[in-house]
């Protein structure tokens, strides 16, 4: 797996994650205070040079995309191997998975909430956006003790979640 793929740098006083060579932190630290959930989406994706799914295909393909070549590269992962600190930042392939579940549950849940009619905490209570390098380490902790196998079937119940939610959309 390419270990530009997520950079993540933590201390007491700042938090850096870096996707790409991109830096969140520094997004949102660029960002207006009231920013929603879909301004940042959009002033990320500018910044990164990537383009935002204008239509539910265009979603749908990029979801399936992205989670297939994710996927083909967990293939190659031996399992004795999956809890190395291997990529830079000194996370594992499980930690990537764990963050991957935990992002995943989180848009699920903020779907559900408004589906319900209430208003999500964003990103998750207890958490700001400026906090994201503790919350990936929440999803870390709360996955660690899950076999590589455990989150190969969390993460695709969670994506295949996701797509149902979204095809269900009008």
């Amino acid at each position: 797996m390419d270990s530009r793929w997520i950079d993540f740098d933590s201390d007491d006083e700042n938090t850096h994650i870096d996707i790409y060579g991109h830096n969140w932190f520094e997004i949102l630290r660029d960002s207006n205070d009231d920013i929603n959930r879909w301004d940042f989406v959009r002033q990320a994706s500018i910044k990164m040079n990537t383009s935002i799914p204008s239509n539910k295909p265009e979603l749908l393909s990029a979801i399936q995309m992205r989670y297939q070549k994710l996927l083909k590269e967990l293939k190659t992962i031996p399992e004795d191997q999956s809890r190395h600190r291997i990529i830079e930042g000194d996370i594992s392939i499980c930690d990537i998975m764990a963050y991957q579940i935990g992002w995943g549950n989180l848009l699920i849940g903020w779907h559900l909430t408004e589906k319900e009619g209430g208003t999500p905490l964003l990103p998750k209570k207890g958490y700001l956006w400026t906090q994201l390098g503790r919350l990936a380490h929440h999803f870390y902790d709360e996955y660690a003790t899950h076999s590589f196998e455990e989150l190969n079937t969390l993460f695709e119940k969670t994506v295949t979640h996701i797509i149902s939610i979204i095809e269900g959309l009008s």
